[in-house]
Parts: structure tokens; C-alpha cells; sequence
């Protein structure tokens, strides 16, 4: 809820705070169009954005924490736990990524932008969701808290929410870091977050398969 509610405020927000103001005079198509690699600035950007919004609602990292004592019911459901496992990893997925998509309508309510930077940035944002969500539903396979009186419990005290957290700012600040201290070498910057983030997602992809089987032996 709080990852859909953030660019609903946002947009809230830049629309009364910018009203009188008309940047789209200032900041024109044309000199966007003038910076050097201003799609690998994109780029990295929507790994930010993506890795932050992967954390912050927490879905994908107590998923298998909420369903308690029920867990034991995975077993028999005629469905691999690992494939239930990217189901509800599935669930933060979507959620985080339209939470970050939904920023870029403040965007185009300031700025006037070619489209291909929307492209970029759903599938830059996208890949980070992915790799972040998989990491958050890997922690929780591998230390699911399934014993709570409230199911508010399995959320707000588990640690492997913390931890997701955690994992979604570090890679934000290491994004903007880059960004601050390499600029001039974003080109490099972008690709190789992007081919680290793909080899980490795939990592993670093998890593939930393998702790689904796990997690049988534990409920």
C-alpha cells in the first residue's frame, strides 16, 4: 500500500508545488536530446527507483511468513513450492513495478520527453523489481517466521522485511553513487549494473527453485 500511495503524494505534490511554473519552457526535447548518453542517465536511474520500490512493500519478503501455520498446507497442493513460490514473488513483482511506473506521470505533468525514456525506464525499473523481489521471497523460503498470533506480526516483526529493505537501499545508494562519482563514465556504469543485475536475478532464480525444496523438509 505504501508503494502505491508514494507516487500518488508525488504527483500531488510536484502539481501544487509547481503550479504558476512552466519548466517545459525551460526544459525542452531539444536539450534533453543534447546530453550525451542521456539514456544510460535513464537507465540507471530506473535501477534506483526499481530497487526501492522492490523493498519497501515488503510482499515478496514475508510471503511465505503470512500464511503461518498454513504453510504446511503447501505441501499438498498439487503445485511445486517453488512454483508457488514465483507466484507470490509475482505479486511484489507487479506491484513494485507499477508503484515505479506510476512516477512518470508526475514526470509528463512538468516535462516533455521523448517516449523511448519511458520504455527505458519500465524495463531498467523492471529488472531491478525482479532481482529484488527474488531476493526478498529467497530469504523468507529460507527463514520463513510462521509462528504469530496476528498476521500483522509476520510483517511488521520479521526481520527478512528489514533485510529486503535493507538490500533495495544499498543498491539504490550504490546507483546513485555511481551516478555521482562516475558520471562521465555512465555508459560503462549502466551496462554493467544491467549484466550484474540480470546474472544476480538468474542467481536468485536458481537459488528459490532450490529452497523450495528446502522448505518442505522445514513444515
Amino acid at each position: 500500500l505504501t508503494a502505491l500511495l508514494m507516487p500518488i503524494i508525488l504527483t500531488v505534490a510536484v502539481y501544487t508545488s509547481l503550479q504558476g511554473m512552466d519548466l517545459r519552457a525551460f526544459i525542452t526535447p531539444q536539450l534533453l536530446e543534447s546530453i550525451p548518453n542521456l539514456w544510460c542517465y535513464v537507465l540507471v536511474i530506473s535501477f534506483l527507483v526499481g530497487s526501492f520500490m522492490g523493498g519497501i512493500n515488503m510482499i515478496s519478503s514475508t510471503a511465505i511468513s503470512r500464511e503461518g501455520t498454513n504453510a504446511y498446507f503447501m505441501k499438498f497442493i498439487p503445485v511445486p513450492v517453488e512454483t508457488q513460490a514465483f507466484a507470490k514473488a509475482a505479486c511484489g513483482i507487479i506491484i513494485s513495478a507499477v508503484s515505479g511506473w506510476l512516477l512518470l506521470i508526475p514526470l509528463h505533468l512538468v516535462l516533455s520527453y521523448p517516449i523511448y525514456l519511458d520504455l527505458i525506464f519500465v524495463v531498467g525499473s523492471l529488472v531491478s523489481v525482479i532481482m529484488t523481489n527474488l531476493f526478498g521471497i529467497l530469504i523468507d523460503l529460507l527463514r520463513p517466521k510462521l509462528v504469530w498470533e496476528q498476521e500483522a506480526a509476520a510483517v511488521k516483526q520479521n526481520l527478512n522485511g528489514v533485510i529486503s529493505i535493507l538490500l533495495s537501499f544499498l543498491l539504490a545508494a550504490v546507483c546513485f553513487g555511481l551516478l555521482y562519482i562516475g558520471w562521465d563514465q555512465v555508459l560503462l556504469i549502466a551496462i554493467g549494473l544491467l549484466v550484474i543485475q540480470i546474472v544476480l536475478s538468474f542467481l536468485l532464480y536458481v537459488g528459490v527453485k532450490r529452497a523450495g525444496t528446502r522448505l518442505l523438509s522445514q513444515i
